[in-house]
């Protein structure tokens, strides 16, 4: 598989599991909310032209918390968000569905697998390069 630009170079056989290793320890900070508020790990962002697209990748029985799924809304109501939840395997990056949020709007789940999400994600990639004017 290639990893293309940006893969992650940390060799868990010789340096440790990175989660344990590398991953911050986000759960220290929970002092500093009140309730059940805590910082939400996001999988992947980039940006292009101030324009973000976010994916949020779950295993399959994998549940979007009421706080995750509330900022996922509030940021789609931004012209300038897009946030994919991405339900598979990530062991074997088999995709088995996804969803997308995006101005204001919940397309409905859709079946896939890595190609076609690769797909969504290189449309997405032409109009926040202003090549495509809308895209569903």
């Amino acid at each position: 598989m290639d990893n293309g630009h940006n893969p992650i170079r940390w060799q868990c056989k010789s340096n440790g599991c990175y989660l344990t290793e590398c991953h911050p320890k986000i759960e220290i900070f929970a002092e500093c909310f009140t309730g059940k508020i805590a910082f939400s790990d996001i999988d992947a962002i980039t940006e292009i032209n101030n324009k973000f697209l976010l994916m949020e990748w779950k295993g399959i029985g994998g549940q979007v918390t009421g706080g995750q799924e509330r900022m996922f809304r509030s940021l789609m109501q931004r012209d300038d968000f897009t946030v994919f939840l991405v339900y598979g395997d990530s062991k074997t990056m088999e995709v088995f569905y996804y969803l997308r949020y995006h101005k204001n709007h919940v397309y409905k789940r859709r079946n896939g697998t890595l190609e076609t999400l690769k797909k969504q994600f290189k449309i997405w990639e032409r109009w926040a390069r202003n090549d495509l004017q809308e895209w569903n």
